[in-house]
């Protein structure tokens, strides 16, 4: 009776294992694409050179790894598996903060200015800008320089634990605008303008698992730049 256990245990373990490579040399089961930016192994041609230097191996390695049968939903099932037990992001930048709240650490260097130009370089750029659009005007055309919103200025209440004290610099978004006023750019700040709706829009203006504004906000942002 123990040998037969052993045997059933080893054969479901065995069909487990081959289950990926049935699914792909005969698909039986459609899996969803996985979303967001990634890029698959290509299958590299076969070349002595890179037979003898193992580059080949490699390639074949990689292309079967990223084409096996299962894989988006082997790829969704570990990240999901990670983020609920772990809190572990699968992604390159990304930072948890609080109430599930997603961030870049380049948007949080922005927001507490750690990336800050320095005002000589922001004031040239700004000078520059403006002597296009004077040069544009006279040609019946407009500039318009605008500020797109940035995740950390909105959502600073939930930037990660070791961000939060953090002490804030100067900014780049702060001096550019600042200059730009001074110089009479053509502004239009949709940082600014974002925040002050926070509270008070019907749709939501930036998503927490997402870096950019939502769907939603990037229309409004369009109707209203373009009126």
């Amino acid at each position: 009776m123990a040998d037969k256990i052993k045997a059933g245990i080893f054969f479901s373990l065995f069909l487990i294992l081959l289950l990926p490579l049935l699914e792909k040399a005969f698909p039986f089961i459609n899996s969803a694409a996985l979303n967001g930016e990634y890029t698959i192994a290509p299958c590299n041609k076969f070349s002595w050179d890179s037979w003898y230097t193992k580059g080949y191996a490699d390639s074949c390695t990689s292309y079967i790894n990223d084409n096996m049968g299962f894989r988006p939903d082997l790829v969704r099932m570990n990240n999901q598996v990670d983020y609920t037990l772990f809190k572990k992001i699968h992604s390159e930048w990304r930072l948890l903060g609080d109430n599930a709240c997603i961030f870049q650490d380049k948007y949080i260097n922005s927001y507490l200015g750690k990336d800050y130009d320095g005002y000589d370089y922001i004031f040239e750029k700004v000078r520059q800008m403006k002597a296009i659009q004077d040069t544009l005007k006279k040609l019946g055309k407009s500039f318009v320089f605008v500020h797109p919103a940035c995740k950390a200025f909105f959502y600073p209440e939930f930037l990660p634990r070791e961000y939060k004290n953090a002490p804030r610099g100067t900014t780049n978004f702060e001096t550019y605008k600042r200059i730009g006023d001074s110089l009479g750019l053509n502004q239009v700040d949709m940082n600014t303008w974002f925040v002050s709706m926070k509270r008070t829009s019907k749709e939501l203006l930036y998503p927490k698992q997402g870096f950019h504004w939502s769907e939603y906000g990037a229309l409004l942002a369009a109707d209203s730049l373009v009126k």
